[in-house]
């Protein structure tokens, strides 16, 4: 663990080129010896504050077959300034009590997700110990965390989605996402680009099977997984899903606006002149309108849990009822008193994962 913190202190904003080495991967429920963890950045993709946007992949250096890709969305990225000063955007009090927008604040959530820190900027009900990424590594997969900086639900993309143009800086969630998910781009020369790009050349010691992907959404993360199904370019078959505690119909926010007048504030910051439909920017009208037959296919497990302090029920109830018409859809309700049901329960996400992979 020594050798984790001592690279952990590396990431500070006097040292933006994040120039690390690979590392071991350990936390208390890993069971492989030759896990690691490999920090990314990409080529030209900034933060709001100016740091490079950061990839964690974790994978077992021994694999000798195809590993399948996994990317996992962590929870949390949902931030903006009250009231921005145009000189200086970050510098004001933001919705959050802590700078979501931050490179920093980025790859700290995705060590809290791998279970390597303690976790302490989750939302209420949600505790990370690790045991997702654990069950991941042990399956074989090759797991990629992008490090989502920009607050923005991973929806945000320059070009296609952007954010209000007050707030003094480009929001890219979705590209991030993107930018990961594309090393399995059906266009070969882009899913070069992108492997490229985050530095997965030929040095990479593992094989990977780059023709379909394998993702996960952890709290809002979940969302991520919906954009990239509707943005649909070059998407190769996504053969398996896991979403664990969606927010996911947030129409339900703007309907109800009176009870949550900041939350309904911040997407409009986000969706802009789409927030009157964000209801369409769901997995409950994916489901509803594709099923199973386009570029998801085979299985979406559901976990959730109907006392969740932090995503009010009516956010996932739409999509579990997608279950009675769908049988790919297998929804978990553990009714406890959590948020994110898989990242502290071994068992669970051990079985989930299995699922995913067809194990």
């Amino acid at each position: 663990m020594l050798s984790l913190l001592l690279a952990v202190a590396c990431f500070t904003p006097d040292a933006p080129d994040l120039d690390i080495e690979t590392i071991p991967f350990e936390n208390e429920w890993v069971k492989a010896d030759d896990a690691v963890l490999r920090p990314l950045t990409l080529d030209g993709l900034l933060c709001p504050d100016g740091e490079p946007a950061t990839v964690f992949a974790v994978y077992r250096t021994g694999l000798t077959e195809a590993a399948p890709v996994v990317v996992v969305f962590h929870s949390g990225a949902f931030d903006y300034v009250l009231n921005p000063d145009p000189l200086d955007p970050l510098s004001r009090e933001h919705y959050r009590r802590d700078n979501r927008l931050s490179g920093e604040w980025a790859r700290t959530r995705v060590f809290e997700t791998l279970g390597l820190v303690d976790s302490e900027s989750g939302d209420p009900g949600e505790e990370n110990s690790g045991t997702l990424a654990a069950a991941l590594v042990d399956s074989n997969t090759f797991a990629l965390y992008p490090a989502n900086c920009w607050g923005d639900l991973w929806h945000n993309e320059y070009g296609y989605y952007r954010n209000d143009g007050g707030e003094g800086f480009e929001r890219n969630g979705r590209y991030l996402a993107w930018a990961t998910a594309g090393i399995t781009s059906k266009d070969p020369a882009e899913s070069s680009k992108f492997r490229s790009n985050l530095g997965l050349g030929d040095d990479l010691e593992v094989p990977l099977d780059v023709s379909q992907l394998y993702t996960v959404g952890l709290g809002d993360g979940s969302r991520a997984i919906m954009e990239l199904l509707w943005r649909g370019t070059n998407m190769p078959t996504v053969a398996g899903t896991i979403v664990d505690s969606p927010p996911d119909r947030m129409d339900w926010y703007v309907a109800n606006q009176g009870q949550y007048p900041e939350v309904v504030t911040g997407l409009d910051r986000i969706y802009t002149d789409d927030l009157a439909r964000v209801g369409n920017f769901s997995l409950e009208a994916y489901v509803r309108l594709k099923g199973f037959t386009y570029l998801m296919q085979n299985s979406l497990q559901l976990f959730y849990s109907s006392g969740d302090p932090s995503v009010p029920d009516n956010l996932v109830s739409p999509l579990a009822a997608q279950a009675t018409t769908h049988p790919e859809l297998t929804v978990v309700d553990t009714r406890e008193t959590t948020h994110v049901q898989l990242n502290n329960n071994l068992s669970l996400a051990r079985g989930a994962v299995d699922e995913m992979l067809g194990n």
